[in-house]
């Protein structure tokens, strides 16, 4: 994707920091120069968006944990996705089964789908969730 169309954003939400890291790690590989923002140490809440989700530039990648702190992301998910209908919202979770990812999908992710075991499936990863952001984009 280099060279092409990318989201303005990349922000990475999780609670245990050095997921994150591994993360915008893994984005710097794949997207040299892509703005990567790491809100690590998350929790799930009902109350307001994070503000660093809620000042996130328009048409940013959002990845975010499906557990923040023990406690699953969809409530948060959910505010996100009527308050910044303009950011694409990705869950990702360590075990995800499809009635996990229904929920997230009906919460108003664009895309869930279980962390990857090797650095290629990785990559292969969040090529196609910038890809999808990009396809968002595009479309508005």
């Amino acid at each position: 994707m280099s060279g092409a169309l990318r989201p303005p954003a990349v922000l990475v939400v999780d609670d245990e920091h050095d997921h994150a890291l591994i993360v915008r790690e893994l984005l710097a590989m794949a997207e040299p120069g892509l703005s990567v923002e790491l809100v690590a140490g998350a929790s799930s809440t009902h109350g307001a968006l994070p503000p660093s989700i809620d000042g996130a530039p328009a048409g940013a990648l959002v990845l975010i944990d499906r557990l923040l702190a023990g406690r699953d992301c969809y409530p948060m998910l959910g505010r996100c996705a009527c308050e910044r209908p303009d950011l694409t919202l990705a869950v990702l979770s360590a075990a995800l089964s499809e009635e996990e990812r229904g929920r997230a999908l009906a919460a108003g992710a664009h895309e869930a789908a279980e962390k990857p075991a090797t650095l290629v499936e990785w990559r292969e990863l969040l090529r196609r969730l910038l890809a999808l952001s990009v396809m968002r984009l595009d479309t508005r």
